[in-house]
């Protein structure tokens, strides 16, 4: 039988704003819950349309966790394939992958001069290992990793995709991950998220410290909302 410590805490973090590729309003969400030492993560993309183009499409989440560090390699570390839906032009995916080995996951990094401890990511962005990083090589130990370039995995909104983004595969609206860290974790620790899009992080929005309810935008215009869940 589970005791307190074991009991579930999740929040909920989302942000919305607008393209500077495309002018398209963008809608996303982090939900990160814990039990115990493990952290589940989904990432959607709740766009109210169509991404039209890749630069539209969710490619990386970053945040700050204190207190823990997530353990390499582990088997409990995971890229949920069953809970994701891979399109191409809207059409489900045939060609085979494995999105463990298309996103990666790495600690201590920094985008647009901002440190962040964690980050998960199927696009580089100059700040991921193409292979090395990926949760199949790094965080799994399985072995050898190859993941394919660009924005190949990215996050389309659940309205699929249009134009330019029709050319790659995506991922239908959400990406599960699962995190084993080295001690329990306090949702309430996490702190400094951030969203970017696309494989050059054309519109990045970076959400301060929530218990501000302060937002600032870096290339979008950032609304936050923060709802803790029991």
């Amino acid at each position: 039988m589970m005791g307190a410590a074991s009991e579930a805490q999740a929040v909920l973090f989302t942000w919305t704003g607008n393209s500077n590729v495309s002018g398209q309003s963008l809608d996303v969400s982090a939900d990160f819950t814990a039990v115990g030492n493990v952290l589940t993560i989904v990432l959607t993309n709740n766009s109210p349309q169509a991404s039209n183009n890749p630069a539209d499409t969710l490619g990386s989440l970053f945040w700050d966790l204190s207190g823990v560090t997530f353990l390499q390699p582990d088997a409990g570390n995971n890229v949920s394939q069953g809970a994701s839906t891979v399109t191409l032009a809207n059409a489900p995916y045939t060609d085979p992958y494995d999105l463990n080995k298309e996103y990666m996951y790495e600690d201590n990094v920094t985008l647009q001069s901002i440190n962040f401890g964690h980050g998960v990511s199927s696009v580089g962005i100059g700040i991921f290992g193409t292979n090395s990083d990926t949760f199949y090589e790094r965080m799994k130990g399985l072995g050898d990793a190859g993941s394919q370039a660009g924005d190949a995995f990215s996050i389309s909104s659940s309205f699929g995709t249009l134009g330019a983004a029709n050319n790659v595969p995506v991922v239908n609206n959400a990406v599960t991950f699962t995190l084993v860290g080295n001690g329990p974790i306090d949702v309430n620790s996490i702190s400094n998220v951030a969203f970017s899009f696309g494989s050059g992080a054309q519109t990045t929005s970076i959400v301060p410290e929530p218990a501000s309810l302060a937002a600032l935008g870096f290339g979008a215009v950032a609304l936050l909302r923060r709802r803790r869940k029991a």
